[in-house]
């Protein structure tokens, strides 16, 4: 490999990394190139390779500082760690994928047991150059079709099951104190919203168990995440991870959760399952940044805030409505109606959480109230508009959200699941 050759790549992966690159990023670049030296390579298959090693590395890197400044390096590492995701799927087999995980999940393992035997970056970037050449592993699990989950709350036990058996991979300390979390009172919101948007032909619902165990898992991951990172010490009435733990330890419990997720997904061979899930995580940190920014200011624009619940929020409800009627085989007319009722839904639900942090109690809610301003979140409820017109405009969201409700298909469970959003909306905690 001519020293030509080098240069251009270093400029093109800074390029496509939309900045410069450490010392420690250029000397892992120059080892990775030299250890395939004498190989026939292409430029662009080299830089497919470099690209997610270098996010790895940079989220890696971010999460294995401190305690003491772990706060301010949490998000910046799930920033990496969703360009890595997002990359993967662009350019790379979900074989490949599932490999990179699998070794990342030790990663993240060791880091929860204070092991030291943890892959280095090259070692990622040689599955990555690797590519398709092992052969796929069996599947983690069978898919379930609705002829095997004819009720909800079949769903949602088979779901809890599976999340059980995949998310306790550690020790027995801590996975008592997650699995007293897993089991603690969560509402299994948007698991709910999901299975009643799905047609109930069977013939054409593969991989449900799967993608449940993602929405579960993901949303489980962020909230042990945002914990962190807000310092809060209850959730569901049972004391926080990095509370009973410690923050490094809780952030690697996180890590390995929303990865043992991901693998979970890898098992589903449709290129826009996978496009979603990419998109919802990066957008969601994209969410958290934006809040970060807006901290301590009380005078932050209606618009900007509508901005960030619906990254950190709304769009998690919108992209598994759209994934409901995506799976289900619906057009792209109909598709826009789910994605719609699931935008808005999310908004209504985020701003009535707003309402309740700022006006109920802590034994109500199960987790610490006003927890938003003592963070230097201004909500719209707290700071901006007050909490009656915030239930106002909560309310305008829901109205829209039943218009796009009553749009969708008669055959999935369009009653139930206009009936489950206005109950959502009417709750008090």
């Amino acid at each position: 490999m001519d020293e030509q050759f080098k240069r251009d790549l270093h400029r093109l992966v800074a390029h496509k990394m939309n900045g410069m690159l450490s010392t420690d990023e250029t000397g892992l670049i120059d080892t990775c190139l030299l250890s395939i030296e004498g190989a026939t390579v292409d430029q662009e298959v080299v830089i497919h390779c470099l690209i997610p090693t270098l996010y790895l590395m940079r989220s890696l890197t971010c999460h294995q500082v401190t305690d003491g400044v772990l706060r301010e390096n949490v998000l910046q590492g799930d920033y990496y760690s969703s360009l890595f995701y997002r990359y993967m799927v662009q350019h790379h087999s979900l074989r490949t994928l599932k490999r990179v995980l699998k070794v990342l999940q030790s990663t993240y393992l060791a880091n929860v047991s204070n092991q030291q035997n943890r892959p280095a970056p090259l070692q990622y970037f040689h599955l990555l150059w690797q590519g398709d050449d092992t052969p796929e592993g069996h599947r983690s699990h069978h898919p379930v079709s609705l002829s095997d989950v004819k009720t909800l709350d079949t769903y949602k036990q088979q779901v809890k099951i599976e999340m059980v058996s995949l998310f306790t991979m550690f020790d027995s300390t801590h996975n008592d104190a997650l699995s007293a979390l897993m089991t603690s009172g969560g509402k299994q919101t948007r698991l709910t919203l999901f299975y009643h948007a799905l047609t109930k032909d069977s013939s054409r619902q593969r991989d449900l168990l799967s993608i449940g165990i993602a929405i579960e898992g993901i949303h489980l991951a962020s909230l042990i995440h945002d914990d962190i990172i807000d310092q809060a010490d209850m959730r569901r009435h049972q004391q926080t991870l990095h509370e009973k733990f410690t923050p490094y330890t809780a952030l690697h419990m996180g890590n390995a959760i929303f990865t043992q997720s991901l693998l979970a997904l890898a098992d589903i061979e449709d290129r826009e399952v996978h496009r979603v899930f990419s998109r919802l995580f990066y957008q969601m940190v994209h969410g958290e940044i934006q809040q970060q920014s807006n901290r301590y200011n009380c005078h932050v624009s209606t618009y900007r805030y509508l901005k960030v619940i619906r990254d950190k929020t709304a769009l998690f409800v919108e992209s598994i409505l759209y994934l409901a009627g995506y799976l289900s085989g619906y057009t792209n007319d109909t598709l826009r109606h789910f994605r719609r009722s699931g935008y808005y839904i999310g908004m209504a639900y985020q701003l009535k959480d707003d309402i309740f942090d700022y006006t109920s109690t802590a034994a109500t809610l199960g987790k610490p109230v006003a927890s938003d301003q003592k963070n230097g979140y201004y909500t719209l409820a707290s700071a901006v508009n007050g909490p009656r017109q915030t239930t106002q405009l909560a309310h305008r969201f829901i109205e829209r959200a039943l218009i796009e409700l009553r749009q969708l298909p008669t055959d999935i469970d369009q009653r139930e699941l206009i009936y489950y959003t206005t109950i959502l909306y009417k709750r008090t905690r």
